[in-house]
């Protein structure tokens, strides 16, 4: 007798797939038939047989691997499948509105609404008001679409978990930020060194802390890993921590990278972690002290911040600048805010906008001269526009600022490796060095003496100084009698002196907050360069990767060096990928380099996450829920784009996590988010108001 080994362990599939419903052939039995080879070749060519192979293809896959092979319609039962295409429709719209960021919950089920009004819209014919029939607004909700939202995010979780278990290195970076509704949230992303040599820059999460300071900081931190992936795991293959230089992270008894230190040793990581303070932060330290030190930058730019301020402050000032502006044919650019978080952005906007608006502004406060009641403030105001040693100070800060924000993109470059922030910082300074002697080609001072004319008039032996045909004064040179008390304080310095004292102190900060000699260890990893010493490569390896033999590390690196496609190549992505083609063999030095790639020197994308999670949370979204906000970055952030979205696995977990019903609720447009939608939702809006003003009325 014979069996098909395959068939007999599956008599369900067997008896769907068979004409006779409640017969199982014997082939497919336990007993098994006659061997006849006319019966196997016929059994062979089966559906049956067909699908029972499918059957234990998919019983043999794990969980994601299920959802990722499995045709949908073997996990979508038939009575199911109407419903499941409407999910997957609705999991399209909502993966987009996540990606977008800025179309909510409460406002989608009237944009499905629109939808279906547009889908029967024909305009060849006589208009009528969109019919809703029977189950149309079933599952268009705000609560189904939280569901949705998490579906989607449950059924990719999986697979982002594998990334992270088999990758090569991790970088953690965090930053914390308080919202709106003032909630002090941690943020937390990981640089991903892939096992096929990709990066990928991945969003684990946000916490609020539950205690004060470091350990509070660091619960959080640990917190929201644990939730993607075991904290103990993580930590064998986190090789660096970004962050801030606040002291709640830098702290050398109690900050947070002492606490992960401490943590490490107790559990014995072998893998050494790099503790890197952002070189964005570190940077906008040193501009901020050259605003604060140098007095006349500093009271420049208070200037410059009270002129903004008296036009935000007065709707009428700004529209009668506005036709000042389109009268002399001049375009007006919009004055920035008081805005110090972003101190280095906010600088030099202001300094940009006050000079493009320079001519409007000095002709709106000579306009208000003539007036007969006076304004102080415009006054003030005016006399600073027009002196020109503050119009040259004006000029160099903006030249300056340029410069200094050019630098400071360029370090949040995601090529850029921790060796190159000296390379960048010392061609910033020989920028700025230049200053001293000529100003920027095509800078602000540069047009400025270009443009300025200077008229000498014999009856009153005088010079005049114009630009643009507006008279300017030199404060300085004309002088003012001093008391004797003040004879020997220095009440204004020329532009010169300011300016060299300025490039003098930027350049020392610079020097001060971009050290990175600390990293001067690690350089023969910067270049594979054969002629590097046994101590250097020693040195190298205690720092980076101890948790391999240092004999297997000298021996693959000097290796390597062999290769002409790999000799005095820069580490990169591409790199690497060519190291692992002897993987095996090379390993120290492929993880080695993999960490490197990892710790980028900045944490200027956690400020980015902040800023989609602010995007995302406005004053009139304030109670939105973290998880829903968690899974709207995770789409964001982690996922394909929408063209490359499969909705088959989100809509089996959701089909699968519990019965759904097909209930109908006929009170459904009566619900307030389908107001503007329906004539019933604005009816029972102005009932339920009613009702809410009964209830307050005031009774004795």
């Amino acid at each position: 007798m014979v069996r098909c080994k395959v068939c007999y362990l599956y008599p369900q599939t067997v008896l769907i797939n068979c004409k006779q419903k409640n017969h199982i052939p014997p082939i497919c039995s336990e007993l098994g038939t006659l061997p006849r080879g006319s019966i196997l070749e016929s059994h062979l060519q089966s559906d049956i047989h067909k699908e029972c192979i499918k059957a234990d293809f998919i019983s043999k896959l794990s969980v994601s691997d299920t959802d990722i092979s499995a045709p949908i319609n073997k996990l979508i039962s038939n009575q199911n499948k109407k419903v499941a295409q409407r999910i997957g429709e609705f999991m399209c719209t909502i993966f987009n509105n996540a990606k977008r960021g800025t179309l909510s919950a409460w406002s989608w089920p009237s944009r499905e609404v629109v939808d279906l009004k547009r889908k029967k819209l024909d305009v060849s014919i006589e208009f009528k008001a969109l019919e809703i029939h029977e189950g149309d607004l079933q599952y268009i909700t705000p609560t189904y679409y939280r569901d949705f939202l998490s579906c989607i995010v449950q059924a990719d979780i999986i697979n982002l978990k594998n990334k992270l278990k088999t990758c090569l290195a991790i970088s953690i970076r965090c930053d914390g930020s308080v919202d709106r509704t003032q909630i002090d949230n941690i943020h937390v992303l990981a640089k991903v060194i892939l096992e096929n040599g990709e990066d990928e820059l991945i969003f684990i999460g946000f916490e609020e802390p539950k205690s004060k300071g470091a350990l509070g900081y660091f619960e959080a931190v640990q917190t929201a890993i644990n939730q993607l992936i075991d904290w103990k795991e993580t930590m064998n293959l986190v090789s660096s921590f970004v962050t801030d230089g606040a002291s709640v992270n830098t702290g050398q008894k109690k900050g947070l990278w002492t606490l992960i230190e401490n943590e490490r040793k107790a559990d014995e990581i072998k893998v050494p972690i790099m503790k890197i303070w952002c070189a964005v932060h570190r940077s906008a330290l040193a501009w901020e002290k050259l605003t604060q030190q140098v007095s006349e930058v500093s009271k420049i730019i208070e200037t410059c911040s009270s002129i903004s301020t008296y036009f935000h402050q007065s709707g009428v000032r700004t529209k009668e600048l506005k036709i000042i502006a389109e009268k002399e044919n001049i375009k007006y650019v919009q004055l920035p805010k008081y805005f110090d978080v972003r101190w280095t952005e906010f600088t030099y906007s202001l300094l940009v906008g006050i000079l493009k608006n320079w001519r409007v502004l000095v002709k709106y406060f000579m306009f208000n001269l003539q007036n007969t009641i006076k304004d102080s403030k415009a006054v003030g105001f005016y006399k600073i526009l027009t002196d020109i040693n503050k119009l040259k100070l004006l000029c160099f800060l903006a030249d300056l600022g340029y410069l200094y924000t050019r630098f400071q993109k360029q370090i949040q470059s995601d090529e850029l490796l921790i060796f190159d922030i000296e390379a960048r910082k010392d061609g910033l300074k020989k920028n700025i060095e230049q200053l001293i002697n000529s100003p920027l080609i095509g800078g602000w001072e540069y047009i400025l003496t270009q443009e300025i004319v200077t008229e000498y008039e014999p009856s009153t032996d005088n010079t005049k100084i114009k630009l643009k045909e507006i008279e300017l004064h030199d404060k300085i040179s004309l002088g003012r009698t001093k008391s004797s008390r003040n004879l020997y304080v220095s009440e204004d310095r020329t532009f010169s002196s300011v300016r060299n004292d300025s490039i003098e102190h930027i350049m020392s900060y610079l020097d001060l907050r971009l050290d990175v000699s600390e990293w001067n260890d690690l350089k023969p990893l910067a270049c594979l360069n054969e002629s590097i010493s046994d101590e250097d490569l020693k040195i190298c390896h205690d720092k980076i990767c101890p948790d391999f033999e240092l004999l297997d590390f000298v021996t693959s690196y000097k290796e390597a060096c062999c290769i002409p496609q790999l000799r005095n190549k820069k580490i990169s992505k591409e790199v690497l990928k060519a190291l692992l083609n002897n993987y095996e063999g090379w390993k120290p030095l492929v993880i080695s380099v993999a960490r490197i790639l990892a710790a980028k020197p900045h944490s200027a994308d956690v400020e980015r996450l902040i800023s989609y999670y602010n995007v995302l949370k406005t004053c009139g979204r304030s109670s939105l829920l973290p998880e829903t906000i968690k899974n709207s970055l995770y789409i964001k952030l982690n996922m394909c784009n929408v063209s490359k979205f499969d909705p088959h696995p989100a809509v089996i977990k959701w089909l699968s996590d519990k019965k759904r019903h097909n209930k109908v609720h006929p009170l459904a447009k009566q619900q307030e988010w389908y107001g503007g939608v329906f004539e019933e939702a604005r009816l029972s809006k102005t009932a339920d108001e009613d009702l809410a003003i009964k209830d307050i009325c005031i009774q004795f």
